[in-house]
């Protein structure tokens, strides 16, 4: 029992010597001391800013910031010296930039709605008869030295002619609101050689869509007089300023109830109103501040 108790001393004695040895080598983590990196120093490719308060049993941990892209991280590092690098960039780097994973995304998407049958998109693309030329069918170099970097992430590759193939003389990058306005759905209007989309034309002529729409459909309107024709819009100062109905609106709608003998249902259809609304600017009970030319020739005659 004596022998026994003396080993396990003797065990003990020589643990806390071992120990006693390692703090001192380590300062009390078992490790070998890890000389403080200064701030400003390089480290990989990330620049240290601030040391973090070591914990025990923990390696020395640092405030990093990478340097291409801003971006702050937190770093450790053990006796084993490691390389540091900014996930960020790295997977930049990896992946090309922004612009060339445009140019494959819209070469890839070119390249299926016309020759994969498959594709959700071949019957309005390929079933159709659109194909992609063959130099672009070829090479994907080929298709990014013709179009180029896309200008912004918001553009894509867009068709001028949605009935003609892709190729270089056919396509350009265009905005989501660029190419609604190029659609098969759009109704395009020609005038003194110029053609555009409705939206197209009620943009440059400052006037919206239901003013020149019912210009065209409700009242008759040549296309001539109808984009030649200066839109007033509502009076400042006028009561109506927030209504559906413009003036020319009330107008026209006084005109055909009063002069053309038009029917309530048939205005308010063509206008867009309740039929409510038609029999109340037919009675004079709203809108009374407008009057009509043709209405005055009739009162004063």
């Amino acid at each position: 029992m004596l022998q026994w108790c003396m080993a396990k001393q003797t065990k003990l004695v020589s643990n806390a010597a071992l120990v006693l040895a390692r703090m001192q080598q380590g300062a009390g983590t078992g490790r070998p001391r890890h000389e403080l990196l200064e701030p400003g120093t390089k480290a990989g490719g990330l620049t240290i800013l601030r040391a973090l308060t070591r914990l025990p049993y923990q390696p020395q941990r640092y405030v990093c910031e990478c340097p291409a892209c801003g971006a702050r991280m937190v770093r450790g590092v053990s006796h084993k010296e490691k390389v540091w690098s900014c996930p960020g960039c790295l997977g930049a780097q990896r992946r090309g930039p922004w612009w060339m994973r445009k140019l494959r995304q819209a070469y890839r998407n070119m390249t299926r709605r016309c020759e994969d049958e498959d594709d959700p998109g071949y019957p309005h693309y390929g079933g159709r008869g659109i194909c992609v030329c063959r130099a672009w069918l070829e090479s994907f170099e080929q298709f990014a030295e013709d179009m180029g970097a896309p200008p912004s992430p918001a553009h894509s590759i867009d068709r001028k002619d949605n009935d003609g193939d892709y190729e270089p003389e056919n396509c350009r990058w265009a905005t989501r609101s660029q190419q609604g306005r190029n659609t098969r759905v759009n109704r395009r209007l020609t005038f003194e050689g110029k053609t555009m989309s409705l939206a197209g034309w009620c943009e440059e002529l400052g006037m919206p869509r239901s003013a020149l729409t019912a210009r065209l459909d409700a009242r008759g309107w040549g296309l001539a007089r109808a984009l030649t024709t200066p839109y007033q819009g509502v009076r400042r100062g006028s009561s109506h300023g927030r209504a559906k109905l413009q003036l020319e609106d009330v107008r026209w709608a006084r005109f055909a109830l009063g002069r053309l003998g038009s029917k309530v249902v048939e205005v308010a259809r063509a206008l867009g109103v309740c039929t409510k609304t038609t029999s109340q600017i037919r009675d004079w009970e709203i809108w009374r501040d407008v009057r009509t030319p043709c209405i005055q020739l009739v009162v004063s005659s």
